[in-house]
């Protein structure tokens, strides 16, 4: 493959920072929250990573982050950030297949185990479920054992409910540096990014979110869009018409790394153990 498509979507360059080309746009804080260690899942989760150590397995990852597919193909990726919310994500998932799209669905962990319902209907619909972190906190401003927790909390909140494991992470906000993505591949997941950030989380005018929208997308591209935004929901039927008019193909994260080339591979450590000075409480 060529060295530019390695170090532009597996690796992508200092210069633009974690979130891509939309890094210089600040990210409001959607569920914002503090690690919420007292929940039965986080406990479990770190027990399993750190108190209980168990053999560690590593996980070939080919990718350690992903930024956008092969730009040669007219793909391009819908991703919800922030759900489950319950009728919301109904209403959406209901657009979704009078559409005929698939979209991948980065799911907040403890919404997810209130409202199992929604997510089940989001795999049973054929989306990709992926993890967006437990309880949606900063994450660079957690030790690298708290990361790997949340994560971890995340990925089996899912699997109980879908009884698989997600594949693809992302860091609430895009907020994150290379020990985030590491602590990612560590409990086997690929951080997502994007290539279009149209801001609804701000509520904007729908044609200004729109136009946004439209303007940004490209080949490979990723489209970063929030369940549960009224203009969302307003803009997306045009917004789906409109790039199929461009003869853009929706296909989920997984399809969308599916078009790229195989990079080098990269083996990241499921579980190690951490010694318990390192470890935050």
């Amino acid at each position: 493959m060529r060295l530019t498509t390695l170090l532009g979507v597996c690796f992508i360059a200092c210069a633009v920072g974690c979130g891509g080309e939309s890094a210089a746009v600040p990210t409001a804080r959607v569920n914002e929250a503090v690690p919420q260690r007292g929940d039965k899942f986080w406990q479990k989760a770190f027990r399993e990573l750190f108190v209980n150590a168990r053999t560690a397995s590593a996980y070939t990852l080919a990718v350690r982050k992903l930024t956008h597919g092969n730009t040669k193909d007219k793909v391009i990726a819908l991703t919800f950030d922030d759900g489950p919310h319950p009728g919301k994500t109904e209403e959406l998932l209901g657009l979704l297949k009078k559409e005929n799209v698939k979209a991948t669905f980065f799911l907040v962990g403890k919404m997810a185990a209130k409202d199992p319902h929604s997510v089940r209907l989001e795999a049973l619909q054929g989306h990709e479920i992926a993890n967006h972190t437990f309880s949606h906190p900063t994450l660079t401003r957690l030790s690298v054992e708290d990361v790997m927790t949340e994560y971890q909390a995340c990925s089996d909140v899912i699997k109980s409910i879908t009884g698989k494991e997600p594949r693809f992470c992302r860091p609430p906000g895009g907020d994150c540096d290379d020990a985030v993505v590491n602590a990612g591949a560590r409990v086997g997941l690929i951080t997502t990014m994007w290539t279009d950030d149209p801001g609804d989380f701000n509520r904007p005018d729908p044609e200004v979110l729109l136009d946004r929208t439209l303007k940004k997308a490209t080949n490979g591209g990723i489209i970063l869009l929030h369940d549960g935004i009224p203009q969302t929901m307003e803009i997306l039927p045009t917004l789906i018409t409109e790039l199929k008019k461009q003869g853009f193909r929706f296909v989920t994260v997984s399809e969308l790394l599916a078009t790229l080339d195989k990079p080098p591979v990269e083996t990241a450590l499921r579980v190690a153990k951490i010694p318990s000075k390192r470890i935050s409480r």
